[in-house]
This record gives C-alpha cells, sequence and structure tokens, in this order.
C-alpha cells in the first residue's frame, strides 16, 4: 500500500495486551474491509433440521404467506387454535425425556456387564462367593454412574429450552375467517412461547427472544444475538430482504439476514417477523434433539467392550479344545462334554470327574477374566480424578482420565475478544470510546464492555452530561455537554459506515484536515491492513455543537462528523499458552481450533500461540465452514491432518469435525464452554469444559477445568497417560498369566490322574494374586511409556496374552514331571502324596506367577533399569511369604488339604523362578523386535 504525498496518516489506537497505541501501517495486505460489527456467524453443516426453514427464506414473502395460509395481519384465533392442536405446544420434546427404568437399562446394557453377571452367576454356582460379590458390585456402581450421567444429559436438554422466553406479543384477528366482518382488524396480545404456532406474526424489540425459526416481515436497525447457537459474541446485523437468497450460494440459516432463529435475542432495533417452525421443527430442537440421544461410545468403552469380546472369544475358544482333548485321551465324552461346558448341577460322575469339572468350571469361567479388571481399572480412575483435582480438574466421569491420557486430538474453542482492560494511559481515541460506551443505554455488545472496562486517568465522564443518544444499525452516537457547557457528539460505529459520515480528519498536533478522495482511502486500507492481522476495530468520530439546553439526537444530527480513529481489539493470549501448545504437541496430541470465529482473527491467535509457524500459508492450514459444506466425507478426510484451523463453524460443522476425527482412528478431545460446543463435546471421546462455562456446556463435559489454562490440560494428558498405562499393564499381566494357568489345565487334564490343585486352592491362590495386583495403580511408569498417546488395543493384548502365556506352562510342566518322576506322585489314592503334589503347584505357580510381574511391567531390565514402587514389592513379597507359610500352619494346611512340601522342592523352586525370569527377558527381547518396541 501506498500513501500520496500530503496524504495524513491517520491516529490509530491499537487495544491490545492491555495497551493502547498508534499502529504501524507501513505493510499491509489488501483484503476485504472487516469491522467489528461485520464478524457474522455463518453455520455451512446442513443439520437433520436446518434445511426446514430453507423453503420459506428462499420464496417471496407473499408466498411464505400462502404457504403457511397466514397474512400481514396475523392468523385468527381459531386457526391459531386449530395449528396448535397439529403442531403441538411450542416446546422441545426431547426435554420430555425416557423414563428413569428406561435409562437404568440403557446404562446396565454393556458387554462388560454382560460378561461380569455371567462370570458372577458361574462364581456363585461353584461357591466363590467372594468373586460373585465383588462382580455385583462393580456391575452396580458403573451402572448407577452412567445411570446418573444420563439423567444430567436429559436436564442438560431442559437447560437449553429455558433460554427462550416465555411471553411473545402477537397480532391475532378475533373469532374465524368464516365470520369475520371487513372492518375486522387485527390486534396485539401477548400469548405464552408454548402457544405460538408456524403462520403467527410476531413483534419484537431489544431484549426478546425468538420463540421459534421464522423470516422477517420488517426490520429497523435490528441486531440479532446468536451466541447461543454460534459462540460469536458479536451480534449480527438482520433486515428483511426483499428478494430470495443468490441462489449459486449454498442457503445457511445462521447467516441469512433475512431469518431469526429459535433463542437467538435482539440486541437492538425492532420488527416484525413470521414464524415458519416451531417445537421440534426449529434449529434449537436439533440440538437438543442430539444432546439427549446416548452419546457415541468413547475410546474407554470400546477398549473395554474389544477386551470383553477377547475374553468371551477364548472362552468359546477353549471350551471346544478340552472337549476334544478330553474326550479323545479318556474316551469319556461324556465326562469330557460335562467338563468343556463346566456344568456344576451333575451328580451322577465319580469324585474325580466331579473335581475335574468344579476345576475346569473354575479356570474356564473364570480364569481367562483378569477377576480384579473393575478394581484395578476404577482404582486407577479413582487415583486419576485424586491428582487431577489437585491440579484443578475435576473429573465427572471416572473413563475420561484414560481417554485425557490416549487422546490424540484436542479441539477448541478460541476466544478472541478482550472484555477488560486495566492500567494504561489511552490517548484521546481510546478516552472518547470509553465516554461513549460507558453513557449508552441498552443492551452492549463485549467490545462496549471492553471499552468501558478500560483504567482511563481519573474518571472521563464525571463532568459529563449526556444530552441525547441515537442508535442506528451500525452506528451509535452519544451527544454530551461538559463541565464548561461544550456540546459534542461522539459517534462509534462500523468503519465504512462512520467514515460516510465524515466530513473532516483529525490530526494529531495538526488539528483537522478535510476529507479527500486520497485520506478517505487512506483510512479504509489501514483498516483493511488491521484486518488483515486479525484485529477487530470500531470507528470514533466527535461533531461539536453549540451549547443548547437539551438536543435529544436525531439521525440528521450524525453528518459532518470528525474522523478520530479506531480502536481495535485482540485477546492477548496467556504468556504460558505458548508453553502448553508445545508441552502438548511433544506429547503427541495434535491441537486443532474449531471455532466460529473469523478466520483472520483466529490465524493471528494461532500464529501468536505458536499452533502454526510463520511459514505456514492462510490457505494451507485454516478451513472455513463456507468450504466444508460444499465438502464430501472423503475430501474432509484427506484434508483433516492438515487443517490446524476450522473457522466459522456451526455447531453441527464441530460436531462433524470431531466426527470425523473420531473415525480417523483418532481419540479426540474437545475444549469448549459454551451453549454451541455442547455438540462437539458430547461427541468427542473426552469433553472438556470450564467452571465458567455454560451450565449446558458443563453438563454435556466429562472433565471440567476450575482455570481457564491449557496447562491443566497438559497436567491431565500425563495422569490420563499414567492412569491407562497401569490399567494395560494389570489387564496384558492378569490375562496372559491367566491364559498360561488355562494352559497348564489342559496339560494336567492330558496327563495326571489327580486334579493338580484343589478348587478350594485355586480360589485362594486366586485372592491372594489379585490382592497382590491391587497396588499396581500405584507402581512406577517408565517415562518412555506416557511419552506419546495409547490406547486399548484389543490386538496388542491378545499377543501379549498367546507370547507370554504359555511360557508359564512350561514351568508348570517342570513341576509336574517332578511331582512324577522325581517324587513318584502317581497313585491318585495315595492322598498324602496328592496333597504334596496340589502344594507344589501351589506354591510353583503361585510365585511364577507373582514374581513375573517384575518382568511384565517394564521392557526393560526389571531393577536394574526399571525399578517396581514400594508398593508393588511390599505387596508381593508379603503375598509371597503368606502363600510360603500355609503349609506350614496346621489349621490352614489342614483346611486347604495341603501337606508339607518335599524338602528338594526349594531348590528345584529356586531354579524355575531364575529360569523362568531369563526365559521370559529373552522372550521380551523378540517380541519387542517382531512388534517394534510395542510393549504397554
Amino acid at each position: 500500500m501506498s500513501y500520496e504525498q500530503g496524504d495524513p496518516i491517520l491516529p490509530v489506537v491499537n487495544i491490545v495486551n492491555n495497551k493502547a497505541y498508534p499502529v504501524d501501517r507501513t505493510s499491509v495486505e489488501q483484503i476485504e474491509l472487516k469491522d467489528a460489527t461485520e464478524f457474522v456467524p455463518t453455520d455451512h453443516h446442513q443439520s437433520p433440521k436446518e434445511h426446514s426453514i430453507a423453503p420459506f427464506a428462499k420464496a417471496t414473502l407473499a408466498r411464505t404467506f400462502a404457504r403457511l395460509e397466514s397474512r400481514r395481519s396475523g392468523l385468527y384465533e381459531s386457526e391459531a387454535a386449530l395449528l396448535l392442536a397439529k403442531h403441538g405446544p411450542n416446546e422441545l420434546s426431547s426435554s420430555r425425556g425416557p423414563s428413569d427404568i428406561i435409562l437404568f437399562f440403557n446404562a446396565f446394557s454393556n458387554p462388560f456387564n454382560f460378561l461380569l453377571v455371567v462370570l458372577a452367576a458361574i462364581s456363585i454356582g461353584t461357591g466363590d462367593r467372594a468373586t460373585f460379590t465383588v462382580m455385583v458390585v462393580m456391575v452396580s456402581v458403573s451402572t448407577v454412574l452412567r445411570f446418573v450421567q444420563e439423567r444430567k444429559s436429559i436436564m442438560a436438554t431442559i437447560k437449553l429450552v429455558s433460554m427462550v422466553s416465555s411471553k411473545v406479543n402477537v397480532f391475532r384477528h378475533p373469532g374465524s375467517p368464516s365470520h369475520a366482518a371487513a372492518t375486522d382488524c387485527s390486534y396485539k396480545k401477548e400469548v405464552d412461547r408454548k402457544e405460538i404456532v408456524p403462520g403467527d406474526v410476531i413483534e419484537f424489540a431489544a431484549g426478546d427472544v425468538f420463540p421459534g425459526d421464522g423470516i422477517l416481515i420488517s426490520s429497523h436497525a435490528v441486531q440479532i444475538s446468536q451466541s447461543a447457537l454460534t459462540g460469536e459474541v458479536l451480534p449480527v446485523d438482520k433486515f428483511h430482504r426483499s428478494s430470495g437468497p443468490d441462489p449459486g450460494e449454498a442457503f445457511e440459516p445462521l447467516h441469512d439476514p433475512n431469518v431469526v432463529l429459535q433463542g437467538t435475542s435482539v440486541t437492538c432495533g425492532s420488527g416484525t417477523a413470521l414464524v415458519c417452525l416451531t417445537g421440534d421443527a426449529t434449529y434449537m430442537a436439533s440440538m437438543a434433539k442430539l444432546l439427549k440421544e446416548k452419546p457415541p461410545a468413547n475410546a474407554f468403552e470400546i477398549g473395554i467392550r474389544k477386551v470383553s469380546y477377547l475374553l468371551i472369544g477364548f472362552m468359546l475358544i477353549m471350551s471346544p479344545i478340552v472337549l476334544v482333548i478330553r474326550g479323545v485321551l479318556s474316551k469319556d465324552w461324556k465326562n469330557s462334554a460335562l467338563f468343556a461346558i463346566s456344568v456344576g448341577r451333575y451328580r451322577s460322575v465319580r469324585p474325580v470327574a466331579i473335581g475335574w469339572l468344579t476345576l475346569g468350571n473354575t479356570f474356564l469361567a473364570v480364569g481367562l477374566t483378569p477377576e480384579m479388571l473393575p478394581m484395578i481399572v476404577n482404582g486407577n480412575l479413582a487415583i486419576g480424578a485424586r491428582n487431577l483435582a489437585k491440579r484443578k480438574v475435576i473429573v465427572k466421569r471416572l473413563d475420561a482420565v484414560q481417554n485425557l491420557g490416549a487422546m490424540v486430538s484436542l479441539g477448541f474453542q478460541s476466544g478472541v475478544l478482550v472484555t477488560n482492560f486495566a492500567g494504561n494511559d489511552s490517548p484521546r481515541t481510546a478516552k472518547l470510546a470509553h465516554v461513549n460506551a460507558s453513557l449508552q443505554t441498552g443492551s452492549r455488545s463485549a467490545l462496549d464492555a471492553a471499552l468501558t472496562g478500560l483504567k482511563i486517568p481519573g474518571d472521563p465522564s464525571a463532568a459529563l452530561t449526556k444530552r441525547g443518544e441515537g442508535d442506528t444499525r451500525r452506528m451509535l452516537s452519544i451527544a454530551i455537554h461538559d463541565d464548561q457547557h461544550k456540546g459534542i457528539i461522539i459517534t462509534k460505529g462500523a468503519v465504512e459506515e462512520v467514515l460516510n459520515k465524515c466530513t473532516r480528519l483529525e490530526l494529531p498536533d495538526q488539528g483537522t484536515v478535510d476529507v479527500t478522495e486520497s485520506s478517505y482511502r487512506a483510512v479504509l486500507d489501514t483498516a483493511k491492513g488491521l484486518n488483515s492481522q486479525g484485529l477487530r476495530l470500531i470507528a470514533i468520530a466527535v461533531k461539536l455543537f453549540p451549547e443548547i439546553s437539551d438536543i435529544g439526537l436525531e439521525t440528521q444530527d450524525e453528518v459532518d462528523l470528525t474522523f478520530v480513529g479506531f480502536c481495535t481489539f485482540l485477546d492477548p493470549p496467556k504468556e504460558d499458552a505458548a508453553d502448553a501448545i508445545a508441552a502438548l504437541k511433544e506429547r503427541g496430541v495434535d491441537v486443532k481450533i474449531l471455532t466460529g470465529d473469523a478466520p483472520e482473527v483466529t490465524f493471528k491467535v494461532a500464529r501468536d500461540i505458536g499452533l502454526i509457524t510463520g511459514d505456514e500459508c492462510f490457505d494451507d492450514v485454516v478451513l472455513s465452514g463456507k468450504v466444508l459444506a460444499g465438502m464430501t466425507k472423503a475430501e474432509l478426510d484427506t484434508v483433516l491432518n492438515r487443517i490446524v484451523i476450522f473457522a466459522k463453524l456451526s455447531p453441527y460443522q464441530k460436531l462433524k469435525v470431531v466426527q470425523a476425527l473420531r473415525a480417523s482412528g483418532k481419540v479426540t478431545g474437545f475444549l469448549g464452554d459454551g451453549v454451541n460446543d455442547a455438540l462437539a463435546l458430547r461427541g468427542a471421546d473426552v469433553g472438556i469444559s470450564v467452571d465458567s462455562g455454560t451450565e449446558i456446556a458443563k453438563d454435556a463435559a466429562a472433565i471440567i477445568l476450575l482455570e481457564k489454562d491449557l496447562n491443566c490440560v497438559v497436567e491431565g494428558v500425563h495422569i490420563g497417560r499414567l492412569t491407562l498405562v497401569q490399567t494395560l499393564k494389570y489387564i496384558k499381566i492378569a490375562a496372559s498369566s491367566n491364559f498360561g494357568n488355562v494352559f497348564s489345565v489342559l496339560v494336567a487334564s492330558a496327563w495326571l490322574p489327580y486334579l493338580p490343585m484343589t478348587p478350594l486352592q485355586i480360589l485362594l491362590q486366586n485372592l491372594l494374586y489379585d490382592l497382590s495386583q491391587a497396588s499396581i495403580p500405584w507402581d512406577n511408569v517408565d517415562p518412555e511409556m506416557t511419552r506419546l498417546p495409547r490406547s486399548w488395543e484389543h490386538g496388542s493384548i491378545l499377543k501379549f496374552m498367546i507370547c507370554f502365556g504359555p511360557t508359564s506352562s512350561i514351568f508348570d510342566s517342570v513341576t509336574f514331571s517332578t511331582n512324577w518322576w522325581l517324587f513318584g506322585i502317581r497313585n491318585v489314592h495315595n492322598t498324602w502324596s496328592v496333597s504334596q503334589a496340589q502344594t507344589h503347584w501351589f506354591i510353583e505357580g503361585f510365585m511364577t506367577q507373582l514374581f513375573i510381574v517384575y518382568s511384565l511391567r517394564t521392557p526393560k531390565i526389571p531393577f536394574l533399569q526399571s525399578r517396581p514402587s514400594r508398593a508393588v514389592l511390599a505387596t508381593t513379597l508379603t503375598m509371597a511369604a503368606i502363600a510360603m507359610a500355609m503349609p506350614f500352619i496346621p489349621p490352614i494346611r489342614n483346611a486347604l488339604e495341603m501337606a508339607t512340601p518335599h524338602g528338594l522342592f526349594y531348590p528345584i523352586l529356586v531354579g524355575i523362578l531364575i529360569a523362568y525370569q531369563l526365559f521370559v527377558h529373552v522372550m521380551k527381547l523378540g517380541y519387542l523386535e517382531l512388534y517394534k518396541g510395542d510393549w504397554i
């Protein structure tokens, strides 16, 4: 941009980072002018209900009246009554949620609960009351928590409905059309919003909330706040359009100047509107419907479901294998079938067969399932939630802790308006803007709040007397007298509108000069340059007038103004925001901005916080809602990873982007605090809101930040990953260990004529092992395990089980062989010898299962490169001491049908434990090489 010689350089006030200062305009881009009142939110995603208003908005007003069988003067009372009966009350049916019984059943219905119920039934059938009790308690707790969450979601829709005002001014004719007299005319009456019907003509003014979706009939300086639907804090200009929208452009309800939507409010102006849609046909109803619906399964729920299916699948596979092995070797297919399907009600089999049956029941039905999974999972989640609470992060749903750790992509709503400034010496332009905003009446926008929040030395409006106020569609003027009775008109508003009213320009230290064509152009070029920097601006102008006692203020007074300058606005990012973004990137979290705000403003914010670099081109990283609306799912998928900023999005488009990210396989979080963010919060794997957010946003979120600080999210990600690693660690170790035990039972069933352990011994061994595993939530975690996102990979669990499960069976077979060949325990009728063999396997099986935790908890060399926590050491050593002592305590030994171990058993046990640890370490090296370092 260049200036002709002699053109005035205008004083421009830039309010950024709590300071007001002139702006250097030596290099600005030529882009379309946008001022603070032109940041209009758009909606480019066709929601299920959005298209409903389109036929009315695209048609002429006459055709719309004909379509609704209405008229400019309003409906007859009889017509309104019939329409009310036809369409029902103007309320959202989604606010009348399902019964508590249905909600409770839905909360219970998930595969993991069904699996636990089946296993609980099997456990009680075999006399394992402890396992039965634990599983029933876990099912009950998870069901109640989910039920409570679903009821909160129902309450969110009720709060959404409450945003619509209760009374509306509507025009109605008395009687019915068939009895109407020629002189009949409509009258204005106030009715409850529930009685509004399609075809009603309503009158509105500043402060009113629209009861339904409709189109404008007449308007005077109307501005509508659509923040309830879009999050855009600035009001939007609305006006009656005589012709339909451009047929070449996609119809956008929120962007169309002729369309008003239910729940939006009038900030200034007045007019009349034709209601076209009410109740469940409205735009807001579609949002409420989605909020009411059961949220999609998040990553945690999907992971648990897949693990459940995996375990069920193994049960279904192992039973036929047992049947074949036992049938072929024993030729007794009847008892083999009973053993395989674990039916405990048969009493006609011989005692050993009954023992094998019970043993098979214990191992095959419960043995493959990590019994402590609910306890470990909930313990991990509870510890994670407690640690997050210390960092001012409140967890509403426990599963959100692990989802936070698994998060790969984070979208958040950017806010760019400053609402308060402090401690600065403002130049003349800022002082005039402050006076204007302080003395104006009626509703104030966020920009007005920002201006009144400026702390200027003294009170600039203290000695002023307000004489009048004028509010047109894009300007607001205040007429005042100062203490010397000098009259001043201060005008603020859209740059072009204000400039068109000006005949002179005020220059610092030079007085005023006349506006010329070149200087007019210079003002607009300056505004364009500021817009290109992502700044919002308003223009300030003044006019002096003689002393008058009371002038009022008319439109004709807003002429011959003197242009003073601009005030620009930008919400400065927090000083630590860039560090938080960098930390999230380092941890493998792909951060994106999803906003209803302007692309230019959001681009600047993203650049300031380091989300994008100075080398990245605007078009390469920014996607607007308008472009998104025309994209297919496949096209969106191709740009999803490249785009960093999704700007000017509707609530549905935010949800659409979140769903696309999840569909691409990324565990996705969303951070937002407005009503317009509720759909995306609910649709994400983990929705994050802030304590200062709207109630609906907080209800839709799973995590609440007590401070709006991205560093809280960084801390949450780290703690979530710790929790997830500990949970996956337990599942992999327990599942592989249990799988190995099942393999050992298969070996024993094909070989030994006696039970390798009694069912009571097995249950006790499982109980001791489970108690030792209860310390895993407090275990140390290798730093490498939390460096990158992790998720529930059932395939990884399956690989781990198959690789490390059968290894324990090798050393169990060594114990069986020792009993058989070295100690000669072969006679099933020798009770003492059988008890001794069972005691040997009880101790060896428990010790190998217990101490292998040290190796399987880390891919590193245990103790040398990765040390377990003191809690894990204490519990494992304590449980080991208890197990070793049991055969030597007569009451316990007799109750468990044990015998004193053979003296040679202990050195053999030591050799087995050492060999097992070495063998597993070799297996670990091969596993890590085969699966490229994948461990937990």
